[in-house]
């Protein structure tokens, strides 16, 4: 089955990449990125925060842009090596094995967390959740963008805490066709396995007057959450050196004729897990997600004022297929002596969850430049969004099916004047079961030469998922204030700073817990939140460059009442998150086309909970020492004087610290351990037609 899908997805990237174009500027060029001034790297736009491109100095909201070429150099293996070298981001574990994700001491797994690919949402539709963790082709990101704080007034119900915008390759980057292959082993106490072997293929095609862009990508392979012995709850130790494989495939195409915009993207995601509840299965248990997801846009510029884009959106999903391992043995009878004999062990699978969700969405948004200082956008949003599960009642009406409706109204106006820019904006939502939300937002900015400040305050609101309506007709929506301060400053032609201080309420979070029946809920709690600072120091120069940043956040009594969040009598931290991070990372061009790119992260004490194993009830608190993880990766471009062959060779955790995976609410769940010490092996070849 396996081998079907793959070959197929190969197919299709096969019929959609057409011949060589004429060689363009070369978007795998190291020397690229290191030959950008500050000065110019400080002028990149981006639109995530406003919809609008601006600057990040401009931009209202407080915003990472990491670079492709950053990603390479780093040398990381996924998504969750990028993200991690951000300030304030941070990974947990949740229920059978799954990786999510945290921002600024928050659990932002359900629903807080917003993760596009080229602005297709990616949040499963039954809980909201992400995953990660071997999922996505860096080699294939030209950047990823990133605002850490509120983007609910913009994106909507799934933006309360931060919206991550992964950008990948287009016609234009490619003009060719490009292969890439990805191999690594760990090596650590446990012994030496292979982790991961992945493959991908894309290409694409832009003509000479820009009015025809296509593109095609697709990525397959097997990779290893770990290899590290599993210790359950209950203290029994579980293999997984074997039984932590994950199995993505994905494939994204790209058409762009004149204003019309086609995108669609196919994802079929598998991985065994042991750890699962508390408890840890002996064999892996089996979980899937399938996405199929596409959009249509017209862009329609009706002057040079104004430009109306209407869009379709559809998403059809089977997320948390859960297949859960049963072990027993064959009875015989022997007729003869009347006894009956123990065969052989069989194993089998049950299936737990099987549900095929959908959601269909259109929209027109208007962007109307009044003059050159006012801009406004505006626009409205429908979906209707279901699900379906086969055989057995399942939903709260008692029936196979379930489906609600949605519709937003939002609008935005940039106002830029000689001593600040404004930002004023507003959604309003309506849903046809929890009712309805509404998310302003106000920002003040301004660029003063070298310095810029950022004013900025937003009501956001996470909605609730289908399934959070479903274990709960009653939940309502989250509510969160975020409070932001942030200073920057260009210090020199090569050293920029910045800081910021956030205060983040959130009202009425939405919990998950086991009723008194033991029965799986989710309720609205009172409040909880953090408070926090962020610092970043960037150095460029034509040879070396660095990116330091520094992050702290606190939760006191006052702020998080949520007491499945805390840590037994340690004040102000919540379970799972490093009150300290410190990351690094750098490159150092040693020779032409010859770089050394280490990296650091450093994390304060974390804790996690054990079972309830005293007379008291009260669970066992276990603390996780400071760490630091050591990368180096090693970037070599046309190698052997090989035109367009890159080649990164990576040293991942060389102390082998092992940055586990904690569960952030009281799950009493043992951590799960990551990969450890791992050597990387990349290779990517370029080539288009002259």
């Amino acid at each position: 089955m396996m081998a079907h899908k793959i070959l197929s997805v190969l197919l299709l990237v096969s019929i959609s990449i057409s011949a060589y174009g004429n060689p363009p500027l070369d978007s795998l060029d190291v020397n690229r990125m290191m030959e950008m001034s500050l000065e110019d790297l400080l002028k990149l736009e981006v639109s995530i925060a406003s919809k609008k491109s601006l600057t990040t100095r401009e931009s209202p909201g407080i915003v990472s842009v990491i670079s492709g070429q950053e990603i390479r150099n780093m040398g990381a293996r996924d998504l969750i090596d990028v993200l991690r070298m951000l300030p304030g981001i941070q990974f947990g574990y949740d229920v059978q094995g799954v990786i999510g994700m945290g921002i600024r001491g928050n659990w932002g797994h359900e629903g807080k967390i917003l993760l596009l690919l080229d602005g297709l949402e990616m949040n499963e539709l039954m809980y909201s959740t992400n995953y990660f963790g071997n999922r996505f082709d860096i080699t294939n990101i030209v950047r990823i963008e990133v605002i850490r704080g509120p983007g609910s007034s913009i994106y909507g119900g799934n933006a309360e805490l931060g919206v991550i915008n992964i950008i990948t390759k287009s016609g234009a980057d490619y003009q060719g066709i490009e292969a890439g292959a990805n191999t690594g082993i760990a090596a650590d106490e446990a012994g030496t396995a292979m982790s991961r072997i992945t493959g991908s293929l894309g290409g694409g095609y832009q003509n000479n007057n820009n009015t025809l862009n296509v593109s095609a990508h697709v990525y397959a392979g097997q990779g290893m959450r770990t290899q590290i012995p599993y210790i359950d709850a209950y203290g029994t130790t579980h293999n997984t050196q074997n039984n932590s494989q994950i199995y993505p495939v994905n494939s994204n195409i790209a058409i762009l004729y004149k204003g019309l915009k086609f995108r669609n993207f196919y994802e079929t995601y598998q991985y065994n897990t042991i750890p699962y509840y508390v408890e840890a299965a002996a064999t892996p248990a089996r979980l899937a997600f399938d996405n199929w997801s596409t959009e249509l846009k017209y862009e329609l510029k009706i002057n040079d004022k104004l430009t109306l884009t209407p869009k379709i959106n559809t998403s059809i999903q089977k997320p948390w297929h859960i297949d859960k391992p049963t072990q027993h043995y064959e009875i015989s009878n022997d007729s003869a002596t009347g006894k009956y004999a123990v065969g052989s062990n069989i194993l089998s699978y049950t299936a737990l969850y099987r549900v095929q969700a959908y959601r269909y969405a259109g929209g027109i948004h208007a962007n109307y430049d009044i003059n050159p200082n006012i801009n406004v956008i505006a626009g409205v949003e429908a979906f209707t969004e279901g699900a379906h599960k086969k055989d057995t009642v399942f939903f709260i009406n008692q029936n196979n099916n379930i489906s609600f409706n949605t519709i937003s109204a939002y609008t935005q106006a940039l106002i830029f004047t000689k001593f600040v820019n404004i930002t004023g904006g507003l959604r309003y939502t309506l849903h046809n079961v929890f009712g309805s939300a509404i998310a302003p937002r106000i920002g003040f900015t301004q660029v003063l030469g070298p310095v810029h400040i950022k004013l900025l305050y937003s009501r956001a609101f996470r909605a609730p998922s289908m399934e959070n309506i479903n274990l709960n007709p009653n939940i309502k929506p989250e509510e969160t204030d975020v409070a932001e301060l942030e200073l920057g400053s260009k210090l020199s032609s090569y050293l920029f700073i910045t800081g910021n201080f956030y205060y983040i309420n959130i009202y009425k979070p939405i919990i998950y817990g086991v009723t008194g029946n033991n029965e799986e809920a989710y309720y609205n709690a009172t409040k909880t939140g953090s408070i926090g600072t962020e610092v970043e120091l960037k150095f460029q120069k034509k040879y070396y460059n660095f990116t330091l940043n520094y992050s702290n956040n606190f939760a006191p009594a006052g702020i998080n009442e949520v007491e499945d969040y805390k840590v037994p009598d340690v004040k102000d931290i919540n379970l799972a998150f490093p009150t300290h991070k410190v990351s690094l990372y750098s490159s150092f061009r040693l020779m032409d086309n010859l770089y050394i790119n280490p990296s650091v992260n450093i994390y304060s004490e974390r804790y996690s909970l054990g079972l309830f194993i005293d007379t008291t009830g009260a669970a066992e608190v276990i603390k996780y020492p400071k760490l630091a993880q050591i990368n180096v990766n090693i970037s070599y471009s046309n190698i052997f004087k090989v035109k367009g062959l890159d080649v990164h060779l990576g040293m991942y955790d060389l102390g082998n610290a092992n940055i586990n995976f904690i569960q952030p609410y009281m799950g009493n769940a043992m951590p799960v351990p990551s990969i450890g010490r791992e050597i990387i092996l990349r290779a990517i070849y370029k080539f288009s037609k002259s």
